[in-house]
């Protein structure tokens, strides 16, 4: 199992590239298990979404 320490940066390198499949789940089981991992990981996400929605409104 992970600890916060490494959920957190898979899901930073998860930003940037595909995660293995092994990461994949163990990322999965840490997110079921830890809010305070799963609300990084939504926050991460609706930041990502923002950067996109901006970027493309700027062509």
């Amino acid at each position: 199992m992970l600890n916060c320490k490494q959920a957190s940066e898979l899901l930073s390198q998860a930003q940037d590239q595909a995660l293995g499949l092994r990461q994949r789940i163990l990322l999965k089981l840490h997110l079921l298990a830890c809010t305070g991992c799963s609300r990084l990981s939504r926050q991460l996400q609706l930041m990502r979404r923002a950067l996109h929605r901006l970027r493309d409104s700027g062509e």
